[in-house]
């Protein structure tokens, strides 16, 4: 009777739960699953502080299309703009 309990379409549970399940019986799911989390953290690093010259922050220079300030605090007129157009409301 338990057999036939256990086997209850009824009785499935979410889909969170049974990829959980999968993972927990399958040793190369879980190394799969491990390999792409580690890929994960490394890109994330590369990305956020560069490594070898990869990564747009590696070299501390802005990414293209992002100017640098030189020094100058003055904004730039499309700055003032939104400031002017802040201000008038």
């Amino acid at each position: 009777m338990s057999e036939q309990q256990a086997t209850d379409p009824s009785a499935k549970g979410s889909l969170i739960s049974s990829c959980a399940s999968a993972v927990s019986n399958n040793a190369y799911i879980s190394l799969a699953v491990m390999v792409v989390l580690v890929i994960i953290v490394i890109g994330m690093w590369v990305y956020y502080h560069g490594i070898f010259g990869l990564g747009p922050y590696a070299s501390g220079t802005p990414p293209k299309g992002k100017k640098s300030s030189d020094g100058d605090d003055e904004p730039d007129s499309e700055t003032e703009r939104l400031i002017k157009s802040i201000n008038q409301k």
